[in-house]
């Protein structure tokens, strides 16, 4: 069986096509520059230690993320306490949130009010990188951070056992949906749990994805500045993906 933090990484990117940062709140931030180790982001230094200039854009609006293991999780709520007594739409209720795992191993990840974060000038932070990689004062393997997605709240769980049973209580408002756990407002608690999982609620101002490029060396070609992405059967490696995420990552 896998690590949680090593299944988790690698089902997040499979399914987003991002990276997870992990934990989510070790700090990143565009333009940082380093190694990926373990499956992680090291930081070295940055574009602007490395006298690089850049520029950031953040998206307008906020972007709310709902994600379950396809087919292996189920997500049940239950409010019928405040419903029955009647009580005004705004008023606080105790409710009950029951997930069920069906597979060794799932995942649950919500998240609200989001942003993304780019580089707006890649192509000149390409031209530098480039050039100093094939003057020699630019590690093959180091790689930049050039998309981050910051979240005001979010909830992540991550089961690692089949057949596992997670209730939680909370204080929910009525008519609360599912697609809401990662509210803070919910206050969720463990209340009995039948396997194991690693859990994290409503926590505040994570950085839970990013992006990273860096240089790709193809066969009697010149060096090029692309993302680091998996390889699927679909795409002809050579020419759309490299640097790949590479399971060896996570090998000491």
């Amino acid at each position: 069986m896998s690590l949680p933090q090593q299944y988790y990484l690698e089902h997040m990117f499979k399914n987003t096509g991002y990276r997870a940062n992990w934990l989510p709140d070790r700090p990143l931030r565009i333009g940082d520059i380093g190694k990926l180790e373990d499956g992680l982001f090291t930081l070295y230094t940055t574009l602007e230690q490395q006298q690089i200039p850049h520029t950031v854009r953040e998206s307008n609006s906020d972007l709310d993320l709902d994600y379950s293991s396809k087919n292996s999780v189920s997500i049940e709520t239950d409010v019928a306490m405040g419903n029955a007594l009647n009580v005004a739409p705004t008023a606080s209720v105790n409710g009950k949130v029951v997930i069920s795992f069906n597979d060794s191993n799932g995942v649950v990840f919500q998240m609200t009010g989001a942003k993304k974060n780019v580089i707006e000038n890649l192509a000149d932070v390409e031209n530098a990188v480039l050039s100093r990689f094939k003057s020699g004062s630019w590690p093959k393997d180091w790689v930049v951070i050039s998309e981050l997605v910051i979240t005001d709240h979010a909830t992540i769980i991550i089961s690692t056992s089949s057949n596992n049973r997670i209730e939680l209580g909370c204080d929910a408002q009525i008519g609360f949906a599912q697609s809401k756990l990662a509210d803070p407002k919910l206050n969720l608690k463990l209340v009995s749990e039948r396997g194991s999982s690693t859990k994290i609620f409503g926590a505040n101002n994570l950085t839970p994805f990013y992006q990273v490029k860096g240089v790709y060396e193809p066969f009697l070609r010149n060096p090029q500045f692309r993302k680091r992405a998996d390889i699927t059967d679909q795409l002809d490696a050579s020419e759309l993906m490299d640097l790949k995420f590479d399971m060896r990552e996570f090998v000491n």
